[in-house]
Order: C-alpha cells, then structure tokens, then sequence
C-alpha cells in the first residue's frame, strides 16, 4: 500500500495528541503541524475530527531539511503538545499511525514502544494488528478505529 497522508496519535495518561505527518521530498516521513490537544476522556467523532484535520491540513512534500535545522521545529511540536521538550514523546507515549492510501483507504496500525536505549528502542510497528476503518469513515468510526489502535499499542518498558 502506498501511503498518501499519515498523522501520528499519541496517548499520555492525560492527554491524546494528535499529529500530522509530513512527507518530505527525500521520501521519508517527519512530523508537522497541525497538532491537536484533546482529552483523553474526548468523544470518538472528536477524536477523528482531529485525526481528519491532521491528514487534510498536512502540505501534500515538504523540504528535507537536516536533522539540526529541524529540531526547533520539533520543539514547537512539543510546546503545541503542551511539553517543554519532545523528550515525554519519548518517553512515555503510546503511539498509533493513521494512514491512508493512494485508493483512500484508512488504517490504523499499532506500535510497540521498545524503549528510549538499546537496539530496540523507539517506536515499532505491530503491522499484524493493523486495522482498516474503510475508505470513507465517519468521524466516529475514524476515532474508534484510534482508540483500538491505542488499545494494541504497547507503552514503554517502566524501568523497575
């Protein structure tokens, strides 16, 4: 499946953030504007208001720009979010992708988070539990399919 748009949801304990993807000329995926806050507690027609914002709003490629020239634009990213620093997105998120394909179909597919050290750290893919939401949900159907998606995620390892 190619991917036309995508936006990353991400769940704190007290917060859901959502997040657009931007796709740069380079062909590699970097995350944008808009950002929505929500409640965790939000409705699911809200939650997919936000995630529907997020694939619509996203520039259709942006510039590659050098990973130095891109970190204030990840701080903005985390103030929007309500954080200091990208570090709780690191750290302490649970994560899910949104995309949809060049037909228009939508899916959701889990992550696992392995960390913030290691070989397995950051953010991957659980591709076998992706969900299909159709190609034209409804904006409940669309939050839903996020919750189940957030539901399969796996958060960070807690260190003990």
């Amino acid at each position: 499946m190619t991917t036309r748009r995508s936006a990353a949801v991400y769940e704190f304990p007290d917060r859901l953030i959502v997040i657009a993807d931007h796709l740069t000329e380079a062909g590699f995926w970097r995350a944008g504007l808009p950002v929505v806050r929500l409640l965790t507690s939000a409705a699911d027609d809200v939650v997919g208001q936000a995630v529907q914002r997020a694939l619509t709003e996203a520039p259709a490629r942006i510039p590659a720009t050098p990973w130095k020239e891109y970190a204030p634009v990840r701080l903005a990213l985390a103030s929007a979010a309500g954080f200091r620093s990208w570090g709780p997105f690191d750290r302490r998120a649970r994560l899910c992708s949104v995309r949809v394909s060049e037909t228009g179909l939508v899916e959701i597919i889990p992550t696992r988070h392995g960390g913030t050290q290691g070989a397995d750290k950051g953010f991957h893919e659980r591709a076998e539990l992706a969900l299909s939401v159709g190609h034209a949900p409804t904006m409940a159907e669309l939050g839903a399919g996020v919750r189940q998606g957030l539901t399969l995620s796996l958060w960070p390892l807690r260190p003990r």
